[in-house]
């Protein structure tokens, strides 16, 4: 999974054979569960979490296949009753509920960050900043869609997108200036 054609690769354990790329999909796919479990209930049904940050961060730093394989990984846990989504809570209820649309949203959202990092945004901060941003967009635009099928869209974006406006920038900060030392031009 690390071989690709780019002009920037991830240098987060680069160069690995079959059996390295499964073990860091499935460290990725387990310290993504163990940073949801931080998640704080404000009001129902989107808590605030460092899930959003993390998938990201994943993408900035394993690049688009790894990190991806590690949402997919993440998500048939946390389907099949590993509790692994937000709060510890789990199952394929889980997935179709208010938060399932940010869940789904995190697969386009990891391959977008590593996709555009191994296509040249891994050359300063602010480029990699702005692919953070981008990819939390696609995680929020497919969750805030799901949640006004179950809610109304002024309702889905007041506790959907608004309470996240300020406080996800800063996350996406702190993942975007680590992610830049991850990655070299070929």
């Amino acid at each position: 999974m690390t071989k690709t054609h780019s002009s920037y690769h991830s240098i987060v354990f680069s160069e690995g054979s079959r059996f390295q790329d499964v073990l860091i999909v499935l460290l990725a796919s387990a310290l993504l569960g163990v940073v949801s479990q931080v998640a704080i209930h404000l009001w129902w049904p989107v808590p605030i979490t460092l899930q959003s940050a993390m998938v990201v961060f994943l993408g900035l730093t394993l690049g688009s296949k790894r990190a991806t394989a590690a949402v997919v990984a993440y998500l048939i846990e946390g389907a099949l009753g590993v509790p692994v989504f937000a709060g510890g809570t789990s199952g394929f209820v889980y997935l179709i509920g208010p938060s399932g649309g940010y869940l789904f949203g995190f697969l386009p959202g990891a391959f977008l960050a590593g996709f555009l990092m191994e296509r040249g945004m891994a050359r300063n901060f602010i480029m990699t900043f702005i692919t953070a941003i981008l990819s939390s967009c696609m995680i929020f635009l497919i969750g805030v869609f799901h949640l006004e099928l179950m809610i109304g869209w002024e309702k889905a974006y007041e506790i959907g997108v608004a309470p996240f406006l300020l406080l996800e920038p800063i996350k996406l900060l702190i993942a975007s200036f680590a992610a830049t030392f991850c990655w070299k031009k070929n």
